[in-house]
């Protein structure tokens, strides 16, 4: 996908911790989240943490099946800024991690190329692609392991990532669909706009997974370095 950061050595100064034996963690958690995200949206270049919004990615390829193809490049989106914390499940005991978050909108503009079919329609072009999601929700989730490292300190191990993202609506523009052809371009529009749950049930999962990827990327950019104790302190 071409999104990359490299791990720094010290905490951030927007990583605040939250102690491990607070009856009200998860409400600390969230908070402390929320703090952080007009950071992150910013970038980090300490970090080596990519601005948010706009958010560009140079190529993103999109096979959920064996019946349609589509690859994205020169990928920018716009709204990440909007970002908001609604909810965090902590469970140290368990080590699994929930943030329910939202957007209010979500806008993808790309150059695409597509080739197949979406339901029973034959489809297929290349050009600018426009997606406009509504009231995006998302569920990002983690399980993790710890490790102890060679200063003899706890750190972040590897981590299980899951997500879920729900959207009230979404709208499709693909440019130059069908090389061209008007007439059948705006009747595939058409149906594609009208039925746009079903084409989410296509392409819903890799671009839940392309946010899934992400996340899980600034998390290990920003808390791998970083011991456990200062994540969820104990005093």
């Amino acid at each position: 996908m071409g999104f990359q950061f490299h791990q720094g050595y010290y905490i951030a100064t927007y990583i605040k911790p939250c102690n491990a034996n607070d009856p009200e963690l998860n409400k600390c958690f969230a908070e402390h989240a929320k703090e952080a995200v007009p950071f992150l949206v910013k970038g980090d270049k300490k970090y080596n943490v990519h601005a948010l919004d706009p958010l560009f990615l140079e190529r993103v390829d999109l096979r959920p099946n064996n019946q349609i193809i589509l690859k994205l490049q020169k990928v920018k989106i716009l709204g990440l800024g909007g970002l908001k914390i609604k909810e965090a499940n902590v469970d140290l005991k368990k080590r699994h991690i929930k943030l329910t978050m939202s957007v209010s909108k979500l806008d993808v503009f790309a150059q695409y190329n597509m080739s197949g079919q979406i339901r029973v329609i034959p489809i297929h072009g290349q050009g600018p692609m426009e997606i406009k999601f509504t009231d995006a929700n998302l569920v990002y989730a983690f399980d993790y392991n710890l490790e102890v490292r060679k200063d003899s300190k706890t750190y972040l191990g590897d981590i299980k990532p899951s997500i879920d993202f729900q959207v009230k609506s979404a709208h499709f523009l693909f440019g130059n669909l069908f090389d061209g052809n008007k007439q059948i371009s705006d009747s595939t529009h058409e149906v594609l706009n009208k039925n746009w749950q079903d084409v989410m049930n296509i392409f819903g999962d890799p671009i839940a997974e392309c946010i899934q990827e992400i996340a899980t990327t600034l998390i290990k950019a920003l808390l791998y370095p970083v011991s456990f104790d200062k994540i969820f302190s104990t005093n």
